[in-house]
């Protein structure tokens, strides 16, 4: 909704993947390099 609204990008960082589930794009990282 931000994003569409103010066109905005939100990035959160997290290790669980509850709070994940909200995102529209998940990017995963292994050893600092996008997997």
């Amino acid at each position: 909704k931000i994003n569409k609204e103010l066109g905005t990008t939100i990035v959160m960082v997290t290790h669980s993947k509850e709070t994940a589930s909200i995102a529209q794009r998940i990017v995963t990282l292994k050893n600092g390099l996008i997997v």
